[in-house]
């Protein structure tokens, strides 16, 4: 009876540890293309990790972690002025304001949770208002660019 139990431990640490050796996802949804100039895979669920951008594109790269929620917004602590994002959460409007007289060189790019573009506006005062109105409720992303430099990043939950 003994040696029986022993094999069963034996037997079911085997099958519990050896999926965990492997580098396989279990997701909701993915893809992966590939053309002459490179290719792209992705994984709904993955973490990000590292962003970056030129121009119009962003590229946003991470990995799976099923148990780990990371929420990192950019605040670039070299600021000598305040960008403030509100109300938030909202169901209409977000009023971005800047402690600033000369906006000149800044913008501001409306992300949807994917990254995607929705919107890309250059700030025309110290106080600009951006519509949300018409997006479903979800979670989106306000990032505040200076001379294509990124100084903040917002997260407004829209109801």
């Amino acid at each position: 009876m003994r040696k029986t139990i022993l094999n069963f431990f034996a037997l079911f640490t085997i099958l519990w540890v050896w999926p965990v050796m492997g580098q396989e996802v279990v997701s909701t949804s993915g893809d992966y293309h590939e053309n002459a100039n490179g290719s792209v895979s992705w994984t709904l669920g993955e973490t990000v990790i590292e962003t970056f951008a030129a121009g119009d594109f962003q590229l946003t790269q991470g990995f799976q972690q099923g148990d780990i929620s990371v929420s990192t917004l950019v605040n670039d602590p070299s600021l000598n002025f305040a960008i403030d994002a509100y109300p938030n959460p909202t169901s209409g409007y977000v009023n971005l304001e800047l402690d600033l007289e000369e906006t000149k060189g800044i913008s501001y790019m409306l992300l949807n949770m994917g990254g995607r573009l929705l919107e890309k506006r250059t700030v025309e005062g110290p106080n600009s208002r951006i519509a949300l109105h018409h997006l479903e409720t979800g979670v989106y992303f306000v990032q505040v660019i200076k001379d294509g430099s990124l100084l903040k990043t917002f997260k407004i939950v829209k109801q």
